[in-house]
């Protein structure tokens, strides 16, 4: 059961052209993706907070705790089983969107994380060349789909204000390419191998 929407957090029904308007985010809200199916968006916010939101029901299924600083950029699996978020401080974390527990938060990034995508196909068929330091979260329920049962079928691309762009095994939390850049990223766009589909963040 999702958290019913009220007028201070939830669907404004005078939103222009018959849309909706989500409000429960006590700042900023920087960054928001939709679910493959449309059905469920997530948000990121400047509160230290995401939130997730199930649009056919219109309701805040639930807030996703754990940044110490304002998060900057989200993405959801194709599948919605995982989430990625990245902050201000350069951390990102990964999800388990049915529970709202993080699995690893990662270090790698020197400035706030800007824009971030799951992939399914990586491009990348060398062997790594740096890790990033994982911090795993202690004391957790065990869990349905362990991080390692279903991660292994994605890849993760972070653009970062520090002017980098790093490709993930999510995994093993492996850092398998680092890119320069010569000014600060704000957004990717993400191709697949077979060209049959692109995304833009």
């Amino acid at each position: 059961m999702g958290i019913p929407l009220t007028p201070q957090m939830g669907i404004n029904a005078a939103a222009p052209n018959g849309g909706m308007e989500l409000s429960g985010h006590t700042q900023p809200v920087y960054a928001c993706c939709v679910s493959k199916d449309g059905n469920q968006l997530l948000s990121a916010s400047g509160d230290k907070t995401l939130r997730l939101w199930n649009l056919q029901e219109q309701c805040n299924v639930r807030q996703f705790v754990g940044h110490s600083c304002a998060v900057y950029s989200c993405a959801l699996s194709p599948d919605s089983v995982w989430a990625l978020s990245g902050a201000l401080d350069g951390q990102i974390k990964l999800w388990q969107v049915s529970s709202g527990l993080p699995m690893y938060t990662v270090h790698h990034h020197s400035e706030a994380v800007m824009s971030l995508h799951f992939s399914t196909k990586p491009p990348l068929h060398h062997e790594p060349h740096s890790n990033a330091p994982a911090e795993p979260t202690e004391d957790l329920p065990p869990l349905t789909n362990p991080p390692s049962a279903v991660t292994s079928r994605y890849m993760a691309v972070s653009a970062s204000a520090d002017r980098t762009l790093a490709l993930w095994n999510l995994e093993i939390t492996t850092n398998l390419e680092t890119s320069p850049a010569k000014n600060t990223l704000t957004s990717l766009r993400v191709a697949s191998v077979d060209g049959e589909r692109e995304t833009e963040g």
